[in-house]
């Protein structure tokens, strides 16, 4: 995936928490056209990757996200967090 944005915002604490906006290819399911489904372009996404530290990651860069162990929420949602972003050379 490509990094090709990045937000976050910094708490009065000094606590900073990014989002990563990417793009990468679609995936399999929705390129089956003898199921009805078609794609063009990149699929978009933002991915919220809290507080890890983002600083060194350039906008253009090629990433791989690694995920820590799933937990479930108070509202019953599903929360992964990030365990490691590695830059591809």
């Amino acid at each position: 995936m490509k990094v090709i944005g990045k937000c976050g915002s910094k708490k009065a604490d000094g606590t900073t928490t990014t989002t990563l906006q990417i793009t990468e290819q679609f995936g399999e399911y929705y390129k089956d056209s003898a199921a009805g489904r078609f794609c063009d372009g990149e699929n978009c996404d933002s991915i919220y990757v809290g507080t890890y530290d983002c600083s060194k990651i350039p906008i253009g860069a090629e990433i791989e996200i690694l995920y820590g162990k799933a937990m479930q929420t108070k509202t019953g949602g599903i929360y992964q967090p990030v365990q490691e972003i590695r830059v591809k050379k």
